[in-house]
């Protein structure tokens, strides 16, 4: 978890406190020196350490509200092993805001279940005629030749 968010803070600048500045990549291990002074580490440290504590406790306050719901998916899971959006829907109900596939494709196509997206492996159970899985995808622009 740590290693996760002391990128964005720390590789990327992505931090309001410290700005747009890159003090290297966390990935390297063993790295003695440090690219920044014993402040600016102190800086990333509790920037890191408050950004883990955050997600922390939204996450502890989420769970706590949502006890009952997730009991309902706990216990489900135990019988099923695996549950797609249609059983998530019967046991809670519809999500509270828009798909963003919805809003994409201006269609109703998101309020259906991921089982009937066109190219996924699961039949469709609707009415509609399959998806024509035989074409390929398109393939990636060629480089520029010199």
């Amino acid at each position: 978890m740590t290693r996760l968010t002391l990128s964005p803070v720390a590789t990327y600048g992505m931090d309001s406190e410290l700005g747009p500045l890159s003090y290297g990549n966390p990935d390297k291990e063993n790295q003695f020196t440090k690219p920044y002074s014993e402040q600016t580490g102190q800086l990333i440290d509790n920037q890191v350490r408050s950004i883990i504590g955050h997600a922390f406790r939204r996450t502890t306050d989420l769970l706590t509200e949502k006890r009952s719901d997730v009991e309902k998916v706990a216990k489900l899971l135990m019988e099923k092993e695996v549950l797609n959006r249609a059983d998530m829907e019967r046991l809670l109900g519809k999500r509270p805001f828009q798909d963003k596939l919805h809003e994409l494709l201006g269609t109703e196509a998101a309020s259906q279940d991921v089982e009937h997206i066109p190219g996924s492996t699961s039949a469709p159970t609707t009415d509609s005629p399959p998806a024509n899985t035989s074409a390929s995808p398109p393939s990636p622009p060629s480089p520029p030749s010199v």
